[in-house]
């Protein structure tokens, strides 16, 4: 009876091993299903035509109009980052993810630049090379060039482009440095760019090995990972990643000629963050900080200096950002170009020693012949209140007071053809914004004293004073900034 029960089992397993082999064999013999064939290759199914073109579809150009509205560039950004530009090594510099081997940002998605004649109303494709992605274009003040950035594989390409010729090309020999932002600005006589250039990596490491300190910025490094925990954890700290990273935040600061592509370098190899020439052409207002000031959520403002440099690099002047300033609770003392070389910034009445003032006379020789001289007044907590602070050029006597504010400082525009100034600022204790119209004195003579007239022109409470009074009118001027229109008595 076992015999026949284990004879008839064998007989049932063979029958359904031939009934799945003639299954198998019907359905290979069959067309292939092409979504099934392809989830098959590929390891998930595709969405409808439907969705997929709903995804796919080109997101709409930015543009950057010329300053004579003359021409315009039209540039497309892809929707996603290409797999092989997320799987190339980066670092993370200063809250920025920077390309290791180029040294530019993670993310440039510009990959189609279109040159658009508006006075014929022809447009023309830029040759770029393919796979290239680039940055936004920027005019030059008179509109008669473009440049803008472009990684490659042997580093960040300066590319330079013109409406009359309708095409761009790169500047043979020039590594930008973009890893803390964009790298060049025009200045005012359209032909030069000022801008930061690549240091080697063995001139950086070397420029920190004798400080002692054993510190460099902090940064992350995605290199040493396998790919299974860089989905986990995708950074990693040590000594090969300081140095990498100290060699990415260092820079030369030079100026390029967008003709030839000669290079002047000015000053040494520094961690610099930006970079503004004056409307004039003659001076540059530098933001810089030293490498131990990079950290992982951005430039702290310990050891940040803004100075004054000349176009040969020296420097004239500067201010020692204050150790205590905290990002969120205190004012950053940012600061502008007013009336041509005049230097003007705004910083916060806190408590204890202000930051400290060093500057010399404009036909010094070196900088360590200049003086530094505490800022004086009163100290009160910054929400009780901010100053704005002009240096007229040539920098020879102390900064003076323009105005002083109760709460914080918001909004300071220059008016165009008038000295003043319009400037708004909100009081957090009564909860109201006021906008003030302030007109500054001979700003050839030395001044202690808080020295412009101040002149209300509206206030109201903070929610509705926008919506009531609405926003200034601004027009752009070719190299200035964009002051307010006047109109007979109004602005």
């Amino acid at each position: 009876m076992t015999n026949g029960w284990a004879t008839t089992r064998t007989r049932r397993l063979l029958s359904c091993l031939v009934l799945l082999g003639l299954s198998l064999t019907a359905h290979a013999s069959s067309p292939a299903d092409p979504d099934t064939e392809q989830s098959r290759v590929r390891g998930y199914r595709r969405p409808p035509p439907a969705v997929e073109a709903l995804l796919t579809a080109p997101r709409a150009p930015e543009l950057a109009l010329s300053p004579r509205a003359d021409g315009l560039i039209l540039a497309r950004r892809e929707r996603f980052t290409p797999l092989e530009a997320l799987a190339r090594p980066m670092l993370r510099v200063g809250a920025r993810d920077v390309d290791r081997l180029s040294g530019a940002p993670r993310r440039l998605r510009y990959d189609q630049l279109l040159l658009v004649d508006l006075s014929t109303f022809t447009h023309r494709e830029l040759d770029l090379p393919p796979g290239l992605r680039a940055d936004l274009p920027s005019w030059s003040p008179l509109g008669e060039r473009f440049a803008f950035y472009a990684p490659t594989a042997s580093g960040v390409q300066l590319w330079i482009g013109s409406l009359a010729q309708g095409r761009a090309a790169p500047l043979p020999g020039i590594r930008l440095n973009a890893a803390l932002g964009r790298p060049c600005s025009w200045m005012p006589d359209g032909v030069r760019l000022v801008c930061r250039l690549r240091v080697p990596a063995t001139t950086a490491v070397d420029r920190d090995a004798g400080a002692g300190s054993g510190q460099g910025p902090s940064v992350m490094d995605s290199t040493r990972l396998t790919a299974g925990a860089q989905l986990a954890a995708p950074w990693m700290r040590g000594r090969a990643a300081a140095n990498a990273g100290r060699a990415l935040s260092l820079s030369q600061l030079a100026l390029v000629d967008a003709r030839s592509g000669e290079v002047q370098p000015l000053g040494g190899a520094e961690v610099i963050r930006d970079v503004q020439p004056s409307p004039d052409g003659r001076f540059l207002l530098v933001r810089r900080a030293s490498a131990t000031a990079v950290g992982l959520a951005g430039l702290a403002l310990s050891d940040e200096h803004v100075e004054i440099w000349r176009l040969s690099g020296e420097r004239l002047a500067g201010i020692a950002i204050d150790d205590r300033v905290v990002v969120g609770e205190r004012s950053e003392g940012s600061s502008v170009w007013r009336e041509r070389r005049n230097f003007s910034w705004v910083e916060a009445l806190d408590q204890g020693p202000g930051p400290a003032l060093v500057f010399g006379e404009l036909d010094s020789a070196r900088l360590a012949a200049s003086t530094t001289v505490p800022l004086d007044g009163a100290r009160r907590m910054a929400a009780d209140g901010e100053r704005l602070m002009l240096w007229p050029a040539p920098f020879r006597n102390p900064p003076r007071v323009l105005f002083e504010a109760d709460g914080r400082i918001t909004r300071i525009d220059r008016i165009a053809g008038r000295r003043s100034l319009y400037l708004q600022e909100y009081q957090p204790n009564a909860r109201r914004k006021r906008a003030v119209l302030l007109t500054p004195s001979d700003t050839s003579k030395p001044s202690t004293a808080v020295d412009a007239e101040a002149r209300t022109l509206w206030t109201a409470p903070a929610g509705v004073a926008s919506a009531a009074q609405g926003r200034p009118l601004g027009r752009h001027l070719p190299a200035s900034d964009a002051p307010l229109a006047q109109h007979a008595n109004g602005i």
